[in-house]
């Protein structure tokens, strides 16, 4: 490839930004579906346990958001009753 000029429209495909700066649609698609879920390396497992009997298992979600969905709740409680070691609604 040195010294070799490339015409416009390969040099579009190649490139992930567009020439305003930004990135393609199509590129930032890629980027939130391989950062989403269990593939996102900063996302926590959520396990879910009866309040009658903290050994009996009921359910594991991939994210806090999975899981605030199950319980109808927004993430942010997820996490902070984790953090504090609280029940959530029993």
């Amino acid at each position: 490839m040195f010294r070799r000029t490339l015409s416009k429209e390969v040099r579009e495909n190649l490139s992930p930004i567009r020439e305003d700066g930004k990135y393609k649609q199509e590129t930032l698609n890629k980027i939130f579906f391989a950062l989403t879920g269990s593939k996102n390396p900063k996302s926590k497992k959520v396990f879910l346990y009866s309040s009658e009997n903290p050994l009996i298992f009921h359910k594991e979600f991939d994210t806090y958001t999975a899981a605030a969905k199950y319980l109808n709740c927004h993430s942010s409680n997820i996490g902070r009753n984790i953090n504090t070691n609280k029940l959530y609604k029993k």
